[in-house]
Formats: structure tokens, sequence, C-alpha cells
């Protein structure tokens, strides 16, 4: 395709006309094409449409953590834009299936498993043929396996040596896999001819259903419509003709230029790869035509929104609006008009925004650059620790079982998905141990708060059940808190109404928890105050707004009337993790309730008899300990211990297993630190003392008598150096300084030890 050098000016679409809708949001998006925040105007006259193409994958390996950042964080301002400004958001993804990478990795696995159906044995043609692969590879490349280190050479080297003498299919096959199907797929492509579509389709296929079941973990939502490539070949054909009708391309039977910016619209095939009938001859779309055209198929002459990852800015996008100007310009209507109107005329989108890249230890995550983590990798627990030998566990330590003990996955869907929203959407995102621990203490918090809310309700709710009356006061404290959710609600829209400003609305959620946890607190009941009163009603009210925004962030899965993640913590086998049975914490409650006030009262009594039964007080209060931090969190369920001595009983929260048993251990690893720093601060005394002991027992007498002088006068103060030179005036009134403080010190040790 002919390119120039002029790109349109950007016009900002027209207002719908009065009276038509409803006033629009005065949301702002940092808009790709004016590298600036402008307001956002639907094309829709009526101001609810919203139409919006997003660039997908292209289908020939496992989704990454880089591809998470991309489509969870669309997947965030999509959901922003339906459910929180309320547009009615048509999201039309592509699915790239024909394409270089997907073409070599489809052709090279078909062959290997032919070569494997052929030879299921390791026979002398297997053998033949693989050392013929590794000459290939080695001469192609001049190098090894992108995975080979040097440190591993020697290794690799022994280890594929001893691969030309295997009968070991299994093995072997796995070992010689990455050059051996290299080497077939290049070998044995002028084999595979048209008919073969279905290698590369069913090769795509595969990733394709990888690529939305990992989307699927993330909860994202699926797309409105989805296009694919293959599915889109004659759209395709017809868009490039379009475009050499009106001028802006040509034929060419080499690929050679007219201009060093032109690019390709239609391939011709090679041997080995899928091609299709044009007009130029059997070949298959160019990489960035795919999409102008199955946008403009779907979504007609004018897109509000284009998004897609920051990489893909240039050259595909650049190219995109190019072709698509193209296509949609017509000679004879913009032959008459101003460039300036042209321009305008040919504005296919509105609104371009880029998602930033994903960082960890300063790398970006690349397929290309062979850096990344499947999300299938990244979501999978660790593997369980090695089972602890029972001869070394504490006698008042509690056997656990492995499903309550296992690890917790390094990421979950919900981390990732506060990681790339504290990021923002469009500046890249560096992941680094201190992005984390802030990412893990805000969810905690929030966790915390929601787990709070439900333990008081329940308790509240069985107050009410047994008859008893419970207070709803409306004071000044109430009154600030409905002050606060007013703000913070303000807060949010102007924040959401700035470019998505998603750190920002974190930052909102956080700080009205924290302003509404000192409520509680200072309104809590103590001895000094029975009476204090806070609003259950107010502080749910709060809890309430808080879900409906992680709702609408994709974070939770509970409705606006409901409070907390959405999760349901089932009891038992499995206890803490998501999924499970309805009510199981409202049958468990009385169990729970029984347990903990046995508890409480085994508690008091040995407290009770702490100066009676010293021995008995502290097993019992280990016992009890032990209960609560050891049994019971590997059940999910936290009891939070409150002041007995006005009747509070300890408040019962249910939250995950992991999450507890994290905190538990985290506070005993800062439990342990702490003693180690004491133990070592009194080490430390202790060895000072014992040199100040020893220091303070020399007699001033002795203290200079070393090699390194040779001669002392009747107070055992040096007269001579070491080589019988005389010691200076000046050095020798320093020494008698230090003999006087000495000689104080060592009278002083003499009294105190009675000498």
């Amino acid at each position: 395709m002919s390119t120039s050098n002029n790109q349109p000016t950007w016009r900002s679409p027209s207002l719908p006309p009065n009276g038509t809708t409803s006033p629009l949001p005065p949301l702002t998006i940092y808009n790709s094409l004016t590298r600036s925040k402008t307001p956002f105007i639907p094309l829709d006259p009526h101001g609810k449409k919203v139409t919006w193409y997003c660039c997908g994958p292209t289908v020939y390996d496992s989704a990454h953590l880089g591809h998470a950042r991309n489509y969870v964080t669309t997947d965030v301002l999509r959901r922003i834009m339906r459910d929180y400004f309320g547009f009615d958001v048509h999201f039309v993804m592509n699915v790239t299936d024909i394409d270089d990478k997907i073409i070599k990795r489809a052709r090279e696995q078909w062959s290997f498993d032919n070569f494997k159906k052929e030879h299921p044995k390791i026979d002398k043609d297997a053998l033949s043929t693989t050392l013929k692969a590794y000459a290939w590879f080695g001469s192609k490349t001049h190098t090894f396996p992108p995975s080979l280190t040097p440190s591993s050479f020697e290794s690799w080297a022994q280890t594929h040596s001893g691969l030309f003498t295997s009968t070991n299919p299994e093995g072997f096959y796995k070992a010689v896999q990455p050059v051996l199907s290299e080497y077939l797929g290049d070998s044995l492509k002028s084999t595979i001819t048209s008919s073969h579509h279905a290698i590369f389709t069913s090769f795509a296929s595969t990733w394709e259903h990888s690529f939305f079941s990992s989307m699927s973990q993330l909860n994202c939502l699926p797309p409105t419509t989805l296009t694919r490539v293959s599915e889109f070949i004659p759209e395709n054909i017809k868009f490039v003709e379009k475009i050499v009708e009106n001028g802006f391309a040509y034929p060419t039977s080499q690929f050679s230029k007219h201009n060093p910016r032109d690019f390709v619209l239609w391939k011709k095939s090679r041997p080995g790869e899928p091609s299709y009938p044009s007009p130029w001859g059997p070949g298959r779309p160019g990489w960035h035509i795919e999409c102008s055209a199955m946008c403009s198929e779907v979504l007609g002459s004018r897109v509000d929104i284009h998004s897609g990852g920051v990489d893909l800015a240039f050259p595909h996008h650049d190219n995109e609006l190019a072709q698509s100007e193209a296509y949609w310009f017509d000679k004879g209507r913009d032959a008459e008009r101003s460039e300036a109107q042209g321009a305008q005329d040919h504005q296919w989108v509105n609104y371009f925004i880029h998602m930033g890249h994903l960082s960890i230890s300063g790398s970006k995550m690349s397929k290309s650059l062979k850096n990344f983590i499947t999300i299938d990798d990244a979501l999978a627990p660790p593997p369980p620790p090695p089972p602890t030998s029972t001869s070394t566990t504490p006698s008042n330590s509690v056997n656990t079982s492995p499903s309550a003990t296992a690890s917790a996955p390094e990421w979950t869907p919900r981390k990732l998905r506060i990681v790339f929203m504290s990021g923002g959407w469009k500046n890249g995102i560096e992941v680094t141990p201190a992005m984390r621990k802030g990412v893990e203490s805000w969810e905690s918090s929030v966790s915390n708060f929601f787990s709070t809310i439900k333990a008081l309700s329940l308790e509240q709710d069985e107050l009410e059940s047994s008859g008893r009356r419970v207070e709803h006061l409306f004071r000044e404290g109430e009154r600030g808190v409905f002050e606060e959710l007013s703000k913070a609600q303000a807060n949010m829209h102007a924040a959401l109404c700035d470019s998505f400003n998603t750190p920002l609305a974190l930052e909102i959620i956080s700080d009205l928890i924290v302003k509404t946890n000192i409520y509680m607190k200072e309104n809590q009941k103590t001895p000094t105050n029975p009476s204090a009163y806070f609003s259950l009603a107010a502080v749910k009210e709060v809890g309430r707004w808080i879900t409906k925004m992680l709702s609408i962030f994709g974070l939770s899965n509970n409705s606006s009337d409901q409070i907390g993640w959405g999760d349901e913590r089932p009891l038992g086998n499995g206890a803490g993790q998501e999924g499970g049975g309805e009510g199981k914490e409202e049958i468990a409650m009385p169990y729970i309730r029984i347990l903990s006030k046995f508890r409480t009262e085994i508690k008091a009594l040995a407290i009770s008899s702490k100066s009676t039964s010293p021995e008995l007080s502290s097993q019992l209060l280990a016992l009890s300990d032990s209960v609560r931090d050891d049994d019971l969190i590997n059940l999910g369920v936290s009891l939070e211990d409150r002041n007995i001595s006005i009747g509070e009983m300890p408040l019962v929260k249910f939250v995950p297993a992991s999450e507890l048993l994290a905190a538990r251990d985290e506070k005993r690893r800062i439990q342990a630190e702490k003693e180690r720093a004491k133990e070592k601060a009194r080490e430390e005394r202790e060895r000072a003392e014992k040199e100040k002991e020893e220091k303070a027992r020399v007699r001033p007498e002795e203290m200079f008598r070393n090699e390194m002088y040779s001669a002392w006068d009747e107070e055992g103060i040096p007269v001579k150096d070491a080589k019988g030179g005389e010691v200076s005036k000046g050095l020798r009134g320093k020494l008698k300084k230090l003999w006087e403080k000495q000689r104080k010190v060592y009278e002083a040790w003499q009294r105190e030890n009675g000498q």
C-alpha cells in the first residue's frame, strides 16, 4: 500500500443534538491520536451506544502475564464504560489465526507428530534424520537451542550424545523435539498444499481455546463479537480491492516498494503455507489488513474506540489507520472537499488507547524475547512442601491436613487485577517486591473490612433472633460516616472521569475503609465506656458501595446489595478455598460459638489460676492459643479476642485459610525477628559486660606491657618503644591519662569484689 507522510488532523466528534439524550458524563480519555486527554463523545446520536475494537491474540502459544496485563486492563476499562457510565458497549475482538508464527509452529507440530507415528520405535531412520536435524540446526543458526545456557552446556551435550543410542521413544522425542520439529517443518513444507488448511486451523484452534480459558480464569468478559481472520477471507479480499480501486495500493510481482513506508496488504503464499484464491493469485491477508477489514465489516466506517497493547502502536495501528481511511475514501465526494474536510470524513477511529507494558524485575515480558510466565503457571499453586518428620514436631503443635497447609498460588486473578489497576492503564508497570507488598496490603485491608462487617452482622442477627433489642441510633458520628461516603463517591466519579484513573480509585476505597475503621474503633465498647455505640447499618452501607465498585472493576462477583468479594468459603476439606455450598458459615456458626465460649472460659480459668498452678495455667493458655492459631485457622475461621470483662465474646470471622495462615506466619516471622533481635542485644550486652569485666581486672602497671614497648618506669608507663627509641613527651602524656583512667576502673573493680 502506498502511504504519505501527512497525518490528518484529529477532529472531536460532534455532540448529540439537544434533547436526544441525557447529559454525557464529563469523561476524558487519553487519546493516542492527540497524545492528550480528550472529552469522550460517542458516535451514537443518542449518546448510549459505544463501538469498540480490540486487537486480540495471535494464537500460537500459551498466554502469559504480558497478555494478562493487556486484556485484564482492557476488561477493567470496558466494565467501567458499561457498568459505571452506563454505555451500551459493542466490544469486538479479533483472533489472528493466520500468521507467520502460527504457520511455522503448526507445520512443525504436524510434521513432528507424523514422524513419531511413522517411527514409534527409535530405528535407524529416526536416528539418522535426527542427526541431520542437529547438523542443519547448527549450520543454520550457528548456535544451540535458545533455552540453553553456558552453565548447562556440558550436561546438555552429554544428554544429547546419549540420545542417539537410546531405545526409549518417549524420552528421546521429548529431548529432540525443539530441533527435530523445526527441521522437519522446514524440510517437509513443500509437501503441504492448499488442501491442508486443517493443519493450521486445528493448531490455532487449540491455542485459541487455551487463550480464552486463561481469560475466563482472569474474569475477563467475553467479546460481544469475535472475528477470526480465517473466517473473513472474502471480506479481506474486498477490502484490498477497494483500496486498489481508490488508488492507494498497487500490485507487484516482486515485493518492490514505491515508497519505503509502503507495506503489504495481500501476501503471496509460499510452499507449506495456507493460501486462498484472489485477484492477485493464491495468497493470504497481510498482518495489518485483517483488523481493518474485520472491524469495518462489523462496526462500519466509524469506530468510537480502538485498543491494543502499546507494542502495536507502530507499525500495526498506524498501518490500520492508513489503509482504513484509504478504504473509506470516496473519490467522487472527497475530490470536491478541502483537506480539513476530507480528514474529518476519513477519521476512522475517534479514540485510540494503548495499554502499557508489564515488566518483572526490570525485564519486559514478551514471547519473542522468551521471557514470560504463562498465566496457567502464575495461577497454579506451588508444589507442596516435603512432609515434616514427626520426630521433630513440637509436642504442643498441631498436625494439619495437606489441603489446609498447601501453599497459595503466587498470583491470583484478583491480585493481578489489583496490580494492573494500581499501575494505571497507559503507562508501563514494573512489578517490584514493594509493589507486591502494597497490593497484598490493600487486598488484605479490604478483606478484613468485609470479614468484620460479616462477623458483626452474624452476631447482630443472633441477638435479634433471640429476641434482644438492638440499638439503631443516628448521631454526629453516623452523620460523619455518610458524609465520608458521599465524599468518596464524588471523588470516585472524578477519578473515573479522569481517563479511568484506577490507581486513585483504589486509594479512595482504601481511604474510606481507614476512616470507617477509625469510626468503629473510636466508638467501641470498653470497660470505661460500656455504653459506646457505632452504627453497623452505616458501616454496612459503606461496605455495599465498596462492593458495588469492586464488582464494576471485575474484582467482586457480588451484587451491590451484598457485601464482600463474593467468594463462598466452605468449611472442612478444602476450607478457605473459593467455591462451595450455600450458607455453610451460618450452619457452622452455632458450633463455633460453643467452641469459642468454651475456649474463653478455659482461658479465664487459666488466667485466674496463674498464682496457684502456674504450670497448669501456662499449658491451658498454650492450648487456648493453639485452638485459635492452628486448629481454627486451618478451617478458615478467625477468632478475634475482645474485652470479656464487659461481656464481649471473641468476634468470629470466616476468611480463606490461606489468608489466615499467611497472616499468622507473617506475625510469627515478625515476632521471631523481634526475639532474635532481643537475643542478639542481650548477647551484645553480655559481651560488652564481659569485655568491661576483663578490662577492669587488668592492673594499670600491666596494661602497657606488650611488644609495642621495650622499657617501662615503676608505674608501668612505657619509656622506650619496641626498637629502643625514647617515647616522646606527648605520647607519654597520653599514655599517662590512659593509665589514670585504668587505675580508677581497677580500684572500682577491687571494691566491688572485696579485694
